[in-house]
């Protein structure tokens, strides 16, 4: 039997390990190199467009951590209003959760950035006694000339010394450590070459302040090794090289040139950034920092270690995940040569196959023809981005694009999640969980019910992986199709049959045998009807009617809350759900803003607080200018998809069908709110009683809204299902 062949990133985790290097015990002391994580503060500072929420800079620290990091540049104390992309480092402190044996430095750029951290670290003390400080270091900056200098700071060198002189001596009062940055160590963007004697002065002058270490910057990124040779040997004639470290941009391409030039000279500490992230903001033109990932691969194998966290190394391959993973979130490629290639390379050796035994689960309207796409074409499915969640276990995230253009004018996102120390990741016996979506929904939404099941499920049910497909009007996906969602709902999605497709609708069941369920065209007869999309005629049919049927081989079906009724039942369910897409407030002037104002209000305040913040972070989007932000999921545009009169009916005659065919199970919130007992009364009578599904239940504290609302009970009444199936016993 065919199955669809969605290309995987399997090979991407072996490719990668085969290039990571265990810590070795042997590394002669002057061998080992550390390395300074500054993505989280020079690499995000630069960026433009929307502030960077809170809750993904402390992803990417403590993903960073995890991945062996033992100092990273968590933030700094900067005013927002010069560096945007800075403000909320003290909420980002607050939150990470501290490891052992890591720094987490922020930067201090004078008295009053010094000031607010002190205050911060004075509460901690009140409020969280034992536990371990926010922050145990800082670093201060200066330029080698006067002119970044005053274009950075408006004070020249010898005035930024001074000034730094003082937040250093009150730092170590405090038991902070203090490290300095030294910005054009080779060229000024404003005065051309540097002066080398200048950046020893500098320097020097850090280290007599009481700075345990300086990192010399090619803030430009134009210098070359000969020319980093240079500046090394004026500078150590008078400060320590052990006191020294290296700082990278590759504006130029000779960012790894540079840092092997500077550890032949001796430096043993280099700064740099996971996929290649950073700039400066008073640097026109230059580009990232040295890629992390790079400098990991250019030292394997070689004479150098790379220390990590508790006496280990730190990991390529979760670093290229990281860089991957962050640079999506910005909304582009890693600029990590060494992330892209080891992609490339994983692409085009990888196999593809999907387990025989499948299991989908449904949510809401998910027999409608605009949001079944994934269920019923067999189209490939384009990798998009690798990357790992911070999940129980050690799951890793990887997201596809799913195009069926130009059967159907939309594409969707779908997000696979798999446990690389899962024992069944392998095993073609277990279960494949598909977890499909209805109009508004995006993928994440579906991540705590995924966590919970984790934490639940023994050995008795065998789960291999999960799939999320998103709604392709929602998350990623509405990314994808905002020039054709701006065509409008009705004349992208909105259909009507023509006489066949009528006259066919109800008697289709009939039709539909078990034998025919896999990749049979129905009513091939189906007039076809064109829209013009971009000048381009396409054809759209209706998927149903059209009848492409799944060439999955089902091992059972889990409907959540199935949105389908009769039409005795007149329009009430579908003006609740139209009214409340129509009312409800779509715009705030932050994530945080939406986040406290949805704890409080409406359907919202009932949701799982886990699935509210992963809807802030991916259903949200910033507005034109940046100044707000709004749903991605218009709402207008859900509305429309509620106003489909054909869906519903369609899924209300078709429904019993798949219950012969397939093992269905049927979950319902144990709150009849907009679908009333009746209906669901209905359904049941239809399919014949409770005695022809798998199973029915109903899940207690929640309505319509049950992912959203009860996650936990979720999972629990799954694993029920599968249980029932399996005839097995789940712990």
């Amino acid at each position: 039997m065919l199955t669809p062949s969605p290309v995987r990133l399997r090979a991407f985790r072996a490719l990668a390990r085969a290039y990571s290097v265990p810590a070795a015990a042997a590394h002669s002391k002057q061998h080992i190199v550390n390395i300074v994580e500054v993505g989280p503060r020079d690499g995000l500072q630069n960026e433009k467009g929307a502030v960077i929420p809170v809750e993904t800079k402390v992803e990417l620290v403590e993903r960073l951590v995890r991945a062996g990091v033992s100092n990273v540049e968590a933030g700094s104390f900067v005013s927002p209003k010069w560096v945007p992309q800075m403000g909320g480092t003290a909420d980002v402190l607050k939150r990470l959760t501290k490891e052992r044996g890591v720094h987490y430095s922020v930067l201090v750029p004078n008295q009053r950035g010094l000031d607010d951290l002190l205050l911060l670290l004075a509460q901690q003390q009140l409020t969280d006694l034992g536990s371990p400080p926010l922050t145990d270091e800082i670093s201060v900056f200066v330029a080698a000339t006067d002119a970044f200098n005053k274009a950075n700071l408006n004070c020249t060198v010898p005035e930024s010394l001074q000034k730094i002189a003082a937040v250093t001596e009150a730092a170590t009062k405090h038991g902070l450590r203090v490290r300095g940055y030294v910005s054009v160590v080779i060229a000024c963007p404003y005065s051309g070459r540097t002066d080398y004697h200048k950046v020893r002065e500098v320097a020097s002058a850090l280290l007599n302040m009481g700075c345990y270490e300086v990192s010399l910057g090619d803030t430009v990124g134009m210098g070359r090794p000969h020319e980093v040779a240079e500046m090394l040997d004026v500078v150590k004639r008078s400060v320590p090289v052990e006191q020294l470290a290296g700082h990278f941009h590759d504006t130029y391409g000779t960012a790894i040139a540079n840092v092997l030039t500077a550890l032949e000279h001796g430096v043993r500490t280099i700064d740099a950034s996971v996929g290649g992230l950073g700039g400066c903001p008073y640097s026109p033109g230059a580009t990232g920092n040295v890629s992390t990932e790079d400098v990991l691969y250019a030292l394997q194998g070689s004479q150098y270690h790379v220390a990590g966290r508790n006496g280990g190394t730190i990991n390529l391959e979760e670093m290229v995940d990281i860089g991957w993973w962050i640079s999506e979130k910005l909304g582009r490629e890693s600029a990590s040569r060494v992330g892209r290639a080891l992609r490339a390379k994983a692409r085009k050796t990888t196999t593809t196959s999907l387990a025989p035994a499948i299991n989908c689960v449904l949510t809401g309207t998910v027999l409608t023809p605009h949001s079944s796409c994934m269920l019923f074409f067999s189209l490939p499915l384009l990798p998009s981005s690798p990357s790992p969640s911070p999940a129980p276990r050690r799951t890793m995230k990887e997201t596809y694009t799913f195009d069926p253009r130009p059967n159907y004018p939309l594409r969707l996102t779908a997000t696979r999640y798999s446990d690389t120390a899962n024992p069944h990741l392998h095993n073609p016996d277990a279960l494949t969980l598909i977890f499909a979506h209805g109009t508004g929904f995006h993928k994440e939404q579906w991540e705590p019910t995924i966590a919970e099941l984790e934490r639940r499920v023994g050995d008795g049910v065998k789960i291999r992986e999960y799939w999320s497909v998103e709604a392709p009007n929602h998350g990623d996906s509405a990314a994808l199709n905002e020039d054709v969602l701006k065509l409008g709902y009705t004349p992208v999605c909105e259909w009507r049959p023509s006489w066949m497709g009528r006259v066919c609708t109800k008697p289709a069941p009939l039709l539909i045998r078990p034998r025919d369920r896999h990749s049979h065209r129905l009513f091939a007869a189906q007039a076809r009807r064109h829209r013009t999309l971009h000048g381009r005629r396409i054809p759209v049919r209706p998927v149903l009617t059209a009848g492409y049927f799944p060439t999955l081989k089902f091992h059972s079906l889990i409907c959540v809350e199935l949105m389908c009724s009769s039409e005795a039942f007149g329009t009430t369910a579908k003006s609740f759900l139209i009214n409340g897409a129509e009312k409800r407030r779509d715009t705030w002037s932050s994530r945080e803003e939406a986040y406290n104002v949805m704890k409080t209000r409406g359907t919202w305040k009932e949701w799982d607080d886990r699935v509210l913040r992963n809807y802030i972070e991916y259903g949200l989007k910033p507005t034109g200018d940046g100044s707000t932000v709004t749903l991605k999921c218009a709402r207008t545009q859900e509305a429309a998809c509620y106003r489909d009169p054909i869906g519903p009916r369609r899924a209300y005659h078709l429904f019993p069908s798949f219950v012969k065919s397939t093992r269905t199970h049927l979950i319902y919130g144990a709150i009849d709110d907009y679908l009333p007992a009746a209906v669901k009364d209905d359904i049941l009578r239809r399919v014949g009683g409770e005695s022809s599904l798998g199973s029915y239940a109903r899940v207690p504290g929640a309505g319509h809204l049950v992912v959203q609302m009860n996650p936990t009970g979720l999972a629990e009444k799954f694993l029920d299902a599968l249980a029932r199936d399996s005839k097995l016993q789940v712990d």
